[in-house]
C-alpha cells in the first residue's frame, strides 16, 4: 500500500508487520462505512447524498478536484472507480496508482467481475 506513491510503512515510519495490520483494519473499515452510516444516522442515502453534492459541486464550478470516481477504464475494458481529475467536462483525466503485483492482480480480477457481470446485463 502506498500514500502518494510512498510505501505506507515508511509514511507511518513502522515495520511491515504493522503496516499489514493497520492495511486490514482500513480495509474493513471502508467494507463496512456503509453499516456506520445506517446505524449512525438510520439511512444510507445521506452518505449518498453528500457525495453527490460534493461531484456535483465539482463539476458546476470546473473545481478540477482529483477524486475517485468511476469511468471507463480502456485497459480494463470496463468502468472502474480511480482517482480522476474531474471538472465541467466531466473526468479529465485519470491517475492509476502505483500497486503492488498483489494489488494490480486484485485489481485485474475485479474489472474481470465487473465487465462479466456487465456483459450478462447488456
Amino acid at each position: 500500500m502506498r500514500i502518494g506513491g510512498v510505501p505506507l510503512a515508511r509514511v507511518l515510519d513502522v515495520n511491515e508487520k504493522d503496516c499489514e495490520a493497520f492495511h486490514k483494519k482500513i480495509e474493513e473499515e471502508v467494507r463496512f462505512a456503509n453499516i456506520s452510516i445506517i446505524e449512525g444516522t438510520g439511512a444510507s442515502q445521506l452518505g449518498i447524498g453528500m457525495v453527490t453534492a460534493h461531484i456535483t459541486r465539482t463539476i458546476l464550478n470546473d473545481e478540477k478536484l482529483v477524486v475517485p470516481i468511476g469511468s471507463h477504464i480502456e485497459a480494463y475494458e470496463t468502468t472502474l472507480s480511480l482517482p480522476s481529475l474531474l471538472g465541467k467536462e466531466g473526468v479529465l483525466e485519470t491517475y492509476m496508482p502505483a500497486l503492488s503485483a498483489q494489488e494490480e492482480d486484485a485489481l485485474a480480477a475485479s474489472a474481470t467481475v465487473i465487465r462479466q457481470a456487465w456483459e450478462g446485463v447488456a
